[in-house]
């Protein structure tokens, strides 16, 4: 099946932008409650940690991303200067040689494309049961590496929790790459674009020599690097001579996510074969293109990425929290327990419980000059005349 190209550039509103939202990160599970059998008063401290910790975690999270903040205001600055430079050299009369340069050139890839096909009659068989396999394995290892962008929504230790937290860092780091690299393709599109025509010239004529010699390469060269790159910078509201031949090994991959323009997903491993590249377009929409680039995409991102980051810093101190914090309460375990006790021991407020009901509340006290009464008797009324 054909992709049909945009009939219209992007603009900042228009398509609008769906906002990247990060996985919830899961909770732990609350201790597990014993429900003593006696009544037991408040002991020298609580069971948990210190009332700081919250805090200090609070704390170090903002630390973390008020310093990933500065970095990325740093690069804007350089972003900017970067765009204006993009603008100043991807002027009209460059854009109309470039987009002639590329029509020309999908004529001849096409013309080429069809000599291939007439020449290997099963290609459309032959790459699905010889490249897409390979393909796919890729694919594979790459989702048994990476995931499948499923989170685990329970965890059982501050480990498993800590874990969590790499992961939804790392693959926020991995999305904000992906918009950087697509970012850098974008700086001078005016001779990103220039180069790859000169590569694509060169590879048509080293092609169509390979047909007699090597047909496996050339197949290689046509469906793998020469027709996806032309299909990359192509302009979006232009028709292609190739289009029939784009659509290969495309089951099971991942939607584009090009609501600004240029596709900023993890793309298929065809496409990732390749770097990123920018488009044919009219200059005067670029500056559109690169502002819903940066606000829509790479500033959530980075947002998303500085919480993940602060976040995984906070559960890592977690866990080492903890672990000092056994360590300290075995070492402290005798003092401790020995902490509010007396010789000799006063049992009074230590006593087994009456039943499920028993609120522990201290008894009554009892007046002055109230006779000592035995625990295991009752008082029973008199009877008159007795």
């Amino acid at each position: 099946m054909s992709q049909t190209p945009e009939q219209n550039p992007p603009s900042r509103t228009e398509p609008k932008c769906k906002p990247p939202v990060a996985p919830t990160p899961p909770k732990m599970p609350d201790p597990e409650k014993c429900d003593p059998k006696c009544c037991c008063p408040p002991g020298p401290g609580g069971t948990g940690g210190s009332c700081l910790d919250g805090l200090i975690s609070e704390q170090a999270h903002l630390a973390e991303k008020a310093a990933l903040a500065k970095d990325f205001a740093d690069e804007l600055r350089a972003l900017q200067d970067k765009m204006l430079s993009a603008r100043a050299n991807f002027t009209n009369e460059k854009y109309q040689a470039l987009l002639k340069d590329w029509q020309d050139q999908d004529t001849a890839i096409g013309k080429l494309a069809d000599d291939v096909a007439c020449s290997v009659k099963c290609w459309s068989c032959l790459l699905e049961c010889r490249l897409c396999p390979l393909l796919q394995d890729i694919r594979a290892l790459e989702r048994q590496l990476n995931g499948t962008g499923t989170f685990a929504t329970t965890v059982d230790t501050l480990r498993e929790r800590a874990s969590w937290h790499e992961r939804n860092r790392d693959e926020r780091q991995a999305v904000v790459n992906r918009i950087k690299d697509v970012l850098a393709a974008w700086e001078d599109p005016a001779k990103t674009l220039e180069d790859t025509l000169t590569a694509n010239k060169a590879l048509i004529d080293t092609v169509r020599g390979m047909l007699s010699t090597d047909a496996p390469g050339a197949l290689y060269a046509l469906f793998v690097t020469l027709i996806p790159r032309h299909w990359a910078i192509r302009p979006r509201s232009a028709t292609s001579k190739v289009k029939d031949y784009v659509e290969i090994c495309t089951c099971g991959e991942i939607p584009p996510d090009d609501c600004c323009g240029p596709d900023t997903a993890i793309g298929t491993t065809l496409q990732r074969l390749l770097p990123p590249l920018p488009y044919l377009v009219d200059p005067n929409g670029l500056a559109d293109i690169l502002c819903c680039l940066v606000t829509q995409r790479y500033l959530p991102q980075v947002q998303l990425l500085a919480d993940a980051h602060a976040q995984f810093e906070a559960a890592k101190q977690d866990v080492e929290r903890a672990t000092a914090q056994v360590k300290a309460k075995i070492d402290a375990l005798e003092a401790a327990f020995k902490a509010e006790l007396s010789t000799p021991i006063d049992c009074t407020p230590y006593r087994t419980k009456n039943g499920p009901d028993d609120d522990c509340k201290d008894p009554e006290p009892k007046k002055p000059g109230t006779p000592e009464q035995s625990p295991t008797k009752q008082d029973t009324p008199k009877q008159s005349g007795a």
